[in-house]
């Protein structure tokens, strides 16, 4: 395929709001389920405490779980936790000290860098610039708003037409800052690099890259704001896997597609499906790169070509960093068998109903044991395409 067309659209479910939000002395536990009772009451622990923060999945048996307490509820957290003999320890001791550090790197760059998080408006100016350094080929416009009126900007990037395309997505989940960093580095590679792998697969791909708190900012709730954008698609909506408690991570929403932002989200990919091959979703934190389904135990079609794929990436991840990477279907890989994860109505199997061939959602790694991971390699993506 002769062709270069890139279509990056930044869509932001949660960015700076007009008050500051701090988290001075939360805290982040690090806890250890021993038994199935342990893995009970963690699963249910966010509705029996209000405003903790999940930030990692609830596993299996000795697999570590990070959890974020504010202040106020901390007693209350130590006591249920020792209630149970639940092994645990503090992996941090104020998150805000953590986000502070990265604030005066942010303030004092003057240009754009990528060791570094930064604000919606700097991704914005950023984008600008592009097309101002790329006139004809960087062409920016704007999609829609998100419920609280922020523009959902796409950058397209075309050298010429015709060609099939890849389309990239993250930060579906918002608090999850990794992974748009990485997909805005990915771009900056499409455009600058002189690797010829690079520039082959730059050139010969129209691409297609979506960079949206964990939630929606939408209002259902007195108590508890948003959805969980990725389990707001009409495709198996609902289902075990999701929640209908507003105040859970996991809350499906009213509806499928009750979301603004999701339903402007789909109409978008509906009308460039039918030029899309592969679709690659970057999430964090975790070692993982996986494939539909996450409602059934039935393999899908194209279960070896998929299967095939994320082998070859988690390899040549592990090549470059020694971190080993599982693969396989999302139902069977996020906990690991015989125990299941059901992920029903999330946008992979949204866009697999679209009959979109190479579907690969990948979680980049967290060396830090934290739940706070560092910019992750490109070098890993290339195999999947």
């Amino acid at each position: 395929m002769a062709y270069a067309l890139v279509m990056v659209m930044l869509v932001t479910l949660l960015t700076a709001s007009v008050a500051k939000v701090r988290y001075d002395n939360y805290k982040v536990y690090h806890v250890v389920p021993t038994d199935q009772h342990h893995l009970t009451v963690l699963r249910d622990i966010e509705t029996r405490i209000q405003d903790l923060s999940l930030w990692s999945d609830v596993q299996d048996v000795n697999n570590p779980v990070h959890i974020m307490v504010p202040p106020y509820q901390e007693e209350e957290f130590t006591n249920l936790i020792k209630s149970f003999s639940m092994l645990h320890k503090i992996n941090m001791h104020n998150v805000q000290e953590l986000i502070d550090l990265q604030e005066p790197v942010l303030r004092s760059e003057t240009s754009f860098g990528f060791e570094e998080y930064h604000s919606l408006d700097e991704i914005y100016d950023w984008l600008t610039d592009l097309s101002t350094l790329y006139p004809g080929v960087v062409t920016l416009s704007d999609v829609g708003e998100t419920y609280e009126g922020r523009f959902i900007r796409a950058v397209k990037i075309s050298h010429k037409t015709g060609n099939r395309g890849v389309f990239i997505e993250t930060g579906i989940h918002a608090c999850e800052w990794i992974g748009p960093a990485t997909v805005l580095y990915i771009l900056n590679e499409l455009l600058t690099s002189n690797n010829t792998e690079i520039r082959d697969i730059a050139e010969n791909f129209d691409w297609y890259i979506d960079r949206l708190w964990r939630k929606t900012r939408s209002e259902y709730n007195a108590t508890c704001y948003g959805v969980d954008p990725n389990r707001n698609w009409d495709f198996h909506w609902g289902e075990v896997g999701t929640s209908p408690d507003p105040c859970n991570r996991m809350y499906a929403g009213p509806g499928p597609l009750s979301e603004v932002e999701i339903r402007g989200l789909s109409q978008y990919i509906t009308s460039v499906a039918e030029r899309l091959d592969i679709y690659i979703s970057f999430h964090s934190y975790g070692q993982l790169l996986m494939f539909p389904y996450g409602f059934t135990e039935d393999p899908v079609d194209n279960y070896d070509t998929l299967s095939n794929i994320a082998e070859k990436a988690a390899n040549s991840l592990t090549s470059v960093h020694g971190t080993v990477y599982k693969s396989g279907p999302i139902i069977s890989t996020v906990f690991g068998p015989p125990r299941v994860y059901y992920a029903p109505d999330i946008l992979p199997h949204w866009l697999s109903h679209r009959t979109l061939d190479i579907i690969v959602p990948r979680s980049v790694k967290d060396p830090s044991g934290a739940g706070i991971p560092l910019p992750t390699t490109w070098r890993g993506a290339l195999p999947e395409i």
